[in-house]
Order: structure tokens, then sequence, then C-alpha cells
């Protein structure tokens, strides 16, 4: 899946006038801070054209572009400016419990929910997976909790903000 496909299908349903985030940040160097942050129109041609101006540069450069899973009613990174939530990410890293047991976990929840995504994190058989909201979720504290008993079931880290980042799928 590119990652035009991917964003317009986790963006679909939400407010056109709804931002999606972009920080790049060298890469290895993420303490360094942003080298670029930008705010793109959900539902602006034009937007997208720039973004993928923007991820064929990033290809040039030891660097790694993060998006915000989450679209941004206002410009800015904290959880206020969060539009909706259209998605709750688990990352499957081995960090909490054993790899192989959350990877088991993860097998026993998709016999029941199908994820939008499974994205290699980088690591030899780490990954993100997404699981798609069947629509825009407005309130963030629910949100919260659908996130953090999807975490607990699968062992993951955890919690995650309605602001995260991550790794933008196709930017390496």
């Amino acid at each position: 899946m590119s990652w035009v496909h991917f964003l317009s299908g986790l963006y679909r349903g939400v407010p056109l006038s709804s931002l999606l985030e972009l920080r790049v940040t060298h890469e290895g160097n993420c303490k360094k801070g942003v080298a670029d942050r930008r705010f793109f129109p959900i539902g602006d041609p034009a937007a997208w054209r720039c973004l993928q101006e923007l991820i064929e540069a990033n290809l040039q450069l030891p660097s790694m572009v993060a998006f915000g899973v989450n679209p941004r009613k206002q410009k800015g990174g904290s959880d206020e400016d969060v539009a909706c939530a259209v998605a709750v990410v688990a990352d499957l890293d081995g960090n909490k419990s054993s790899l192989e047991g959350q990877k088991q976990r993860l097998g026993d929840l998709i016999k029941q929910v199908k994820p939008y995504a499974w994205v290699a994190s980088g690591s030899a058989g780490h990954g993100h997976v997404y699981f798609k909201l069947e629509t825009p979720e407005y309130d963030l504290e629910r949100f919260r909790r659908v996130g953090k008993r999807l975490r607990k079931f699968l062992d993951t880290d955890p919690s995650e903000p309605p602001m995260k980042m991550m790794r933008l799928p196709g930017s390496l």
C-alpha cells in the first residue's frame, strides 16, 4: 500500500478542512528536533502534490517523515489540536513483553477485528498495527479508553495520546 492510499483511506470521512501534520527529522537524530514541520489541508489536492514533493525529497536524505495519525483542527501538536480520532495504533516492539507474545495476541485479535494496515517499523519483525475506526471519533476520552484496552490486550506500551506521530509508510 502506498502512502497516498494509506493516508487517503485513513482520513476518509474526516472534515476536509482538517489538517495532516508532518514532521521531518534527521534519521537517528530525533532528539535534535524537527527539521521541517508542515500542515496540509486534507481536502486540498495542491497540498497532496506538495506532500509528494516532500516525500520524494525525503527519500534522498537520511531522514524520517512522521505524520499525525489523527487529523488536526488547527496547527499544533498537542491533544487539544486534534480534530477527531481515526485510528488506534499498536506498536509491536517487544518492549513491554515478548514480541512473540504480542504477535500471538494480535493473531487472536485479527480473527475478530481486521486491522487497517501493518507497517514495518524499521527493526526486523517489529511493526505498527493500525485499527481504523468505522467513523471518526470526536470524543477523545472515549478514544483513549479504546486504545488503552487494545494495548492492554496486546501487552504493548500503555499510552498513546491522540496527537501521536508515527513514521509515514513509504517514506523510507
